[in-house]
């Protein structure tokens, strides 16, 4: 029986959407290709057929780089003309992003690769979750660490019991709340099985150092200490700075995890001759762009009907999470409740 091939078309033809590859064959050639349109170029199962941008300059370049005669400024007219199947959402704001999701949600599509923020508060992303759910739209949002093998080998570790139930995650080096913490939560989440938030407090990180106008000023590092409905804790630490760490906490050791989980060091306490017993562990290694694995995810969620391994849910958690911290300190840094009331909190971010 033949496969479908999904009609394809980008929203945002800049760095993501277009060029980022170029980039990247320069330092980490494995993570080619990861522009979208590289990726739908590359996937057997797409077809690039439409772009869409504002800039009648980046349209041009992308038109000619990849070969596509549909190009737009209008969004709502490429959704109209060009009976896609499958919608990448690449533009700068995530104010913009979740305004635009909205509509892609709603025009009849199968599948949208949103890029991370899907929104700036709980009532603009909910509103797109239920869009998808209601009108069976398969989603991916680039939290790509789900898709890294090096990180899978650590949620087996923690599943396996090895360091007997797990109690805490720790991570440092927290950066911008929304642009890349939200990372940091969902692969949080990830790794201890994606309980629910129960509770939070937290604090922002002074941005007095940071130019009036950038977007880091309104979307600054935050730390705090989150409880989950299971009982697991998360804390986090944005004040540090340097690449982000994990320390995984159980009843029965440890498991430190660095280095984008290319170190993995196991702290064990049973069975130790000197009371900690310590391993190192080797990881499952990438083979692929994690980008294109989102692809290839997405696909078969289109195909199938399942959910993706990075679903709009899951970044509405994620999303709820940051913003948590934002309501905390503008509550004078009190305990703020899952679900969050303040639905209508907005930080937008690059």
């Amino acid at each position: 029986m033949a496969q479908t091939t999904y009609r394809a078309g980008i929203i945002g033809l800049a760095r993501m959407g277009s060029w980022w590859d170029d980039k990247l064959r320069e330092t980490t050639p494995l993570e080619v290709p990861s522009s979208h349109a590289g990726m739908y170029t590359a996937c057997p199962r797409t077809e690039l057929v439409a772009g869409c941008d504002l800039d009648a300059e980046k349209r041009e370049t992308f038109a000619r780089r990849w070969g596509v005669g549909a190009v737009y400024a209008d969004y709502r007219e490429m959704l109209a003309r060009e009976s896609l199947n499958v919608v990448s959402i690449v533009t700068s704001w995530a104010s913009v992003q979740g305004d635009i999701a909205a509509h892609v949600a709603a025009s009849g599509v199968k599948g949208m690769y949103c890029e991370k923020p899907m929104a700036t508060s709980v009532e603009q992303i909910s509103r797109i979750v239920d869009l998808c759910r209601d009108r069976h739209v398969a989603v991916v949002v680039p939290y790509i660490r789900r898709y890294n093998p090096r990180y899978a080998t650590v949620r087996e570790l923690v599943g396996s019991g090895v360091i007997g139930q797990l109690r805490s995650i720790h991570a440092t080096a927290v950066a911008s709340l929304l642009h890349a913490g939200t990372h940091y939560f969902d692969i949080m989440n990830y790794l201890s099985g994606d309980p629910e938030p129960a509770w939070c407090v937290g604090r922002l990180e002074d941005t007095s150092h940071i130019k009036a106008d950038s977007w880091s000023r309104q979307d600054p590092s935050g730390s705090g200490y989150f409880e989950c409905r299971d009982g697991v804790r998360y804390t986090f630490d944005g004040a540090s700075g340097g690449p982000a760490s994990f320390l995984l906490s159980g009843t029965a050791g440890r498991i430190w995890v660095l280095n984008e989980a290319r170190d993995i060091l196991l702290w064990r306490t049973k069975g130790a001759a000197n009371g900690v017993a310590v391993e190192t562990i080797a990881p499952a290694e990438q083979s692929q762009s994690l980008m294109y694995a989102g692809l290839e995810d997405l696909v078969h969620a289109m195909d199938t009907g399942e959910t993706t391994r990075c679903n709009a849910e899951q970044a509405a958690r994620t999303l709820e999470m940051a913003l948590a911290i934002h309501e905390s300190q503008r509550l004078g840094n009190a305990r703020v409740d899952f679900p969050l009331q303040n639905r209508s909190l907005s930080v937008d971010t690059w």
